[in-house]
């Protein structure tokens, strides 16, 4: 499970992930780590790789 928030301050991913997220990602989203972020956690066979 992955955590979006605004939250973004000294200590907030720690928190997150001491509740039990995988991972944190914060607002505004920026669409290369929300990509980087599903690569991480999807399953190889979930992956295409792009052809750029």
């Amino acid at each position: 499970m992955i955590a979006l928030t605004a939250d973004a301050v000294s200590g907030a991913r720690e928190m997150f992930l001491n509740e039990g997220f995988s991972d944190y990602l914060t607002k505004p989203i920026q669409i290369k780590q929300l990509i980087e972020m599903f690569i991480k956690y999807l399953p190889d066979d979930k992956v295409i790789p792009s052809v750029r």
